[in-house]
């Protein structure tokens, strides 16, 4: 090509001048030495803010200059090595003069475009920076060169082609498509396809054509790099492509795209054909039906790829591979109606997995690096994962059962036993079936000759105690444990090792009871392996111990001073190569220490806590959070005593709460380095160090409050700055999960300040931090993907809300509530047709049902807060919410309680209208008609939900809607009657919900509507369903109600001559000194008792009333069993006696 230097002598010079500044000035760019490349940045900026015509010219011009140089033939005399060290340069020059430009030449306003200097561009610059751009591409033949300057011109020349402003970009693209320059192929094809991204595929559908045609002809193209290329271009393409009729036209290319694969590898190419298949892994990923067509001759060649025994490179088969589980991952259904796939991927992946090296440095507790072995166990979890254990189970199992019959070869049995662990997760709703014939198999193989297939069952019997919890516990505990305890004295130290990560997976999933009975001789095992001088093995020894001692509770205590002092000798251990042991035995204290309590752990509480402030450990040690988290068990133990040691520790807690990773990426491929996956592994470690800080705050808020209160505001702050964290749902969690933390740190503080001044304070703080917290939390809420944390950032309001039991939110807050409230329903909504659609294709997929019932538990849980979220609002800030309930609201809800409506919509309709008739009162009444009617309906329904929510909302009308209910109050009454009388009324716990609350409405009914019903039927009636048992909440409320009736004297209570004496005592029995009655309900119920016998005994009235004779009385206790007449007696008992002592204290007080 020619050099663009101008003819004159004058201005050749003056040309060759600014080129050589130019060079000049790409060569401080590039300087190791940072006060020179400072320099040339500051004249860089200064360049192109000055003179940004100048600068655009002088780079392009010298960008062709160095291409003419390194393009023409070397000039005589220059050696080989020396004119390619000058290639290699130049080619460096221009990659940099593409990094500076790209930014520069982008027409846009954005703030992406922030460095644009496009618009300031003199029209000859624009047409000359154009020409200029397309002579580059035509001609550069560095491959670096040539994917950065696709790039650059596809992102520059996407706004310029839209607008008109570069209508021979395309034209020469196509063009460069047919050039005989292979280059100019590759350069064409991939500026196309990058341009496709930039505009849209919209802007090319009138291209698709001519664009069908380039790939068709590239993918055949005699260079394979071509092929290639052209490869990738159909990717992006495809992935643009919405209309099936244009992918169709892509999928006519499928053969060649597989050609191109199968053409690299003849011509071994492996790299190429490794860049090919990870083609097909993103379209297997994004677009998987892409490949219907051909799917049986795509998979029997990365299947003859994959199983190929020489002359590939284990890399090139492990592509293949990986493209098949893409496939399995995106399209189980499809790939398991192949023929014969199952059998055949099954057959390959576990062929990789016999491969296992028997390496020395396996006996030495070190790292096993990847190898087919390794990604076999991968890839075998992930086909389980995908086809779930109906499908896999029948072709798997043959395969392990040859496996680990095999006597000759150890790796085959090792392999067999490896299966089955990696199996369990995937396969579990259909292998906990199997449970005795999995250990059958498994058992043997703990005794093995071979160390590592005794290792493998013994891995595999503690991932079954994770996969299979608590059932395998429970059921065959008694030949596990056994097992794990035998051969916990195996002759090699991993197997023991691995027996004290079973007793960890044990003791972690077991029921209390179930641990109990092997406690002592589990404890007694640990206590030998633990003096066994192996570091590996006393660190798993370790976690075992703590996992047994959290398991046992304060089961442990009696053995807490054996175990101890050893401990604590471990946590004084000298030496760099013992830090973890130190670490982890402070870990395994503090464990043990909340395990058994504040009352045994306290005094050696505060020597670890000691020891732990004396640790030296650099910031980004990983041992920091385990410390903390040792710290924050020890607060749990020691509460306010902690107070002294919370200014030693929090403030690196904080550092790490509020610490962020740099998520900020290049966006040039190439400038990615090989310490990218070490910068990831750091990122990683930044996040999970977040995550947990942020947990170790809100222990601290809770269980420390009074020193903690001067950081409550700093806390805030970062938890806000959390609400939206994207890149791990623990932060999120955490935040979520803080206002209530705070609010309560200052309330307890509040309450002490007010028992020592005598004087209530106000709750001016609680409102101004809730204030500061909610609109974060709101927002991200709406935002939040992860079911979990959803549920706990809406009972985080609602929690928020009851902590300050009082107004709390402004009245943009309230609205923005309110259109939260309809936000969250509808998408609660959506997800659940998703549900609808996956569950009927689920129909026969057992794994998949039972995963769709574990989203549909957190939608209940999701829908429940919803409705509560309302309730608070309707509680705390009634006269705004009721008419933006109306306007908003109300639409959304009346839409729930449609009978076409899934249950839990419609009795989480009933709920929200239950609060607001609850927390409304008469206000309600304009909206009657729009729930009234499906009160009296609902509460007749089959499903005992709708009765109870029914229930009790026609109880609260009855209380609050006074007049407006009147008319209703005998029908009400029949129909709560009828439900409370049905004959399976107390046959299911829901059933026995529903009938208390009914229960509890009719004598709402009877209190608060006497002139409208038949008292004298209705109230003995009431007083026959007594006692409530069940709902304590109807409980508080029923005996509120009976002790207003006996009370006011109610002869329909006391019946005739006290003859309901007897019942109304055995209700009192039934349920003082329980939760059914509060502390105030209790004395009431007491003082009715001291009545009673005091008449029979005096036989004189009171009051007007007649005295209870002394028969009614004794009849009553004659009513009573043995324990029922002590257990009145010891009530009544120390009633008296508080009694005394208040008489005593007023008459002193008085005195």
């Amino acid at each position: 090509m020619q050099d663009p230097a101008t003819s004159g002598p004058v201005q050749q010079n003056a040309a060759d001048q600014q080129r050589q500044q130019s060079i000049n000035l790409l060569v401080a760019l590039l300087s190791a030495d940072n006060p020179t490349r400072v320099a040339a940045e500051m004249q860089l900026h200064t360049l192109k803010q000055s003179a940004p015509d100048a600068f655009v010219t002088s780079m392009l011009e010298t960008a062709l200059s160095l291409l003419a140089q390194a393009t023409s033939a070397p000039s005589p005399g220059i050696d080989e090595a020396s004119y390619r060290q000058m290639q290699i340069t130049t080619g460096t020059w221009r990659q940099m003069i593409v990094t500076l430009l790209r930014p520069m030449l982008i027409a846009g306003e954005s703030s992406k475009h922030k460095e644009s200097v496009w618009n300031c561009l003199s029209l000859q610059t624009k047409a000359q920076a154009k020409v200029y751009l397309l002579q580059f591409m035509e001609h550069e033949v560095d491959r670096k060169v040539i994917r950065k300057l696709s790039n650059t011109v596809a992102e520059i020349g996407g706004s310029l082609f839209a607008a008109g402003e570069w209508p021979d970009l395309l034209p020469f693209l196509f063009r460069c498509s047919k050039s005989t320059v292979p280059t100019q192929r590759i350069i064409s094809l991939g500026v196309i396809s990058e341009l496709a991204v930039v505009l849209g595929a919209e802007t090319f559908r009138t291209f698709l054509a001519s664009i069908g045609e380039i790939l068709r002809a590239a993918l055949t193209d005699a260079d394979n790099k071509v092929r290639l290329e052209a490869l990738l271009s159909t990717a992006i393409f495809l992935q643009l492509m919405e209309a099936q009729e244009e992918r169709q036209l892509f999928q006519q290319l499928l053969p060649m795209m597989l050609e191109c694969v199968m053409s690299s590898l003849k011509l071994g190419n492996q790299m190429e054909a490794r860049q090919a298949m990870e083609v097909f892994m993103e379209l297997a990923e994004k677009t998987p039906t892409f490949f219907r067509p051909c799917l049986p001759q795509l998979i029997a060649a990365m299947l003859s790829i994959g199983n190929a025994q020489s002359g590939l490179e284990d890399e090139t088969k492990r592509s293949a591979l990986e493209v098949l589980l893409e496939l399995c991952v995106a399209r189980p259904t499809t790939m398991r109606k192949q023929e014969n796939f199952l059998h055949s991927i099954l057959s390959l992946v576990l062929s990789w997995m016999v491969e296992v090296p028997d390496n020395e440095g396996w006996y030495a507790f070190e790292e096993e690096e990847e190898c087919n072995s390794t990604v076999g166990e991968e890839a075998l979890d992930r086909i389980c994962m995908s086809f779930g254990g109906k499908v896999i189970v029948p072709v798997l199992f043959p395969f392990i059962q040859n496996l680990v019959g095999n006597s000759t070869d150890w790796r085959h049995r090792w392999t067999g036993a490896k299966a089955i662990s990696i199996a369990g997760e995937g396969c579990k709703f259909v292998l906990k079936e199997h449970l005795a014939q999995l250990i059958k198999v498994v058992q043997p193989l703990t005794n093995d000759p071979h160390a590592r297939v005794r290792w493998a069952a013994m891995n595999c019997l503690a991932r079954m105690l994770i996969d299979y919890a608590p059932e395998i516990q429970e059921e065959y505990g008694s030949e596990i444990v056994p097992i794990i305890l035998g051969k916990s004295t195996d002759a090699c130290v991993r197997v023991q090792a691995h027996c004290c990560t079973a007793i960890s997976r044990y003791s972690e999933t077991c029921m209390k009871s179930t641990l109990t009975p092997y406690l002592d001789s589990i404890l007694n095992r640990l206590s030998q392996i633990l003096l066994i001088q192996n570091k590996n093995l006393l660190e798993v020894a370790l976690t075992a111990l703590s996992s047994v001692a959290v398991g046992a509770r304060e089961g442990f205590k009696q053995h807490y001073a054996s175990f101890i002092p050893y401990l604590k000798s471990l946590m004084l251990l000298d030496g760099k190569d013992m830090a973890s042991i130190r670490i982890k035995a402070i870990e395994t204290i503090t464990l043990i220490g909340v395990a058994v309590g504040k009352e045994i752990f306290a005094k050696d509480a505060v020597d670890v806590l000691q020891i732990i402030l004396h640790t030296n450990v650099a910031p980004d040690d990983p041992n920091v959070s385990l410390l903390e988290s040792s710290c924050s068990r020890i607060a749990e133990c020691l509460e306010d005593h902690f107070a002294p040691y919370l200014p030693s520790v929090l403030p690196s807690v904080l550092a790490r709460a509020s610490a962020l990773a740099d998520f900020s990426y290049s966006e040039d491929e190439e400038d990615e380095t090989s310490s990218d996956a070490d910068d990831e592994t750091r990122k990683t470690s930044i996040i999970e160090d977040k995550s947990e800080a942020s947990h170790l705050l809100l222990v601290y808020a809770s269980h420390v409050p009074t020193a903690f209160l001067p950081y409550v505001e700093q806390v805030a702050k970062i938890f806000v700055e959390n609400m939206d964290f994207e890149y791990h749902e623990g932060v999120r969690s955490a935040a979520a999960l803080s206002p209530p933390h705070l609010l309560g740190c200052i309330k307890e503080n509040m309450a002490k300040l007010a028992a020592a001044t005598g004087q209530a304070t106000g709750n001016t703080m609680l409102v101004q931090l809730w204030q500061f917290m909610f609109p974060a939390l709101l927002e991200a809420a709406k935002k939040e993907p992860d079911l979990e944390v959803l549920v706990e950032q809406l009972r985080s309001i609602n929690e928020s809300m009851t902590d300050i039991d009082g107004p709390s939110l402004t009245s943009q807050m309230v609205e923005d509530m309110a259109d939260g409230i309809v936000f969250f329903i509808k998408e609660w909504q959506s997800r659940s047709l998703l549900r609808d659609r996956a569950r009927r294709k689920a129909l026969s997929d057992e794994e998949e049902t039972a995963k769709l019932e574990e989203e549909d538990e957190e939608e209940f849980e999701i829908l429940a807060q919803i409705s509560e979220n309302s309730g608070m609002l309707a509680h705390y800030h009634n006269d705004q919410y009721l008419p933006l309930f109306q306007s908003k609201v109300l639409p959304v809800v009346l839409e729930m309680m449609s009978k076409n409506r899934s249950l839990c919509e419609r009795q989480r309709a009933l709920c929200i209208f239950d609060d607001l008739i609850e927390f409304s009162g008469q206000k309600i009444i304009p909206l009657m008609p729009y729930f009234f009617n499906s009160l009296l309906e609902s509460v007749s329904a089959e499903e005992p939900e709708l009765r109870q929510a029914a229930a009790y909302g026609l109880g609260m009308c009855a209380k609050n809607l006074g007049p407006a209910f009147s008319p209703y109050a005998s029908d009400v009454c029949n129909r709560l009657r009828m439900l409370i009388q049905h004959p399976e009324s107390r046959e299911t716990e829901d059933n026995i919900h529903a009938t208390e609350n009914a229960i509890s409405a009719l004598g709402k009914i009877c209190r608060h509507q006497t002139q409208h019903i038949n008292l004298s039927e209705v109230l003995p009636l009431w007083l026959s369903f007594l006692p409530v048992t069940e709902d304590a909440m109807e409980a508080h409320q029923c005996y509120d109600t009976l002790c207003h009736f006996i009370e006011s004297g109610n002869p329909h209570i006391l019946g005739a001559n006290y003859s309901n004496l007897p019942h109304l005592v055995k209700v009192f029995v039934t349920v003082l000194d329980t939760t059914l009655v509060t502390a105030e309900l209790s004395a009431r119920m007491c003082k009715v008792l001291q009545w009673a016998t005091q008449s029979a005994s005096t036989g004189a009235p009171s009051g007007g009333t007649p005295p209870v004779s002394p028969q009614v009385l004794q009849a009553s206790w004659g009513n009573l069993t043995p324990e029922g007449r002590a257990k009145i007696q010891q009530i009544m008992a120390s009633y008296l006696t508080t009694q005394s002592n208040t008489t005593s204290t007023n008459t002193s007080n008085s005195t």
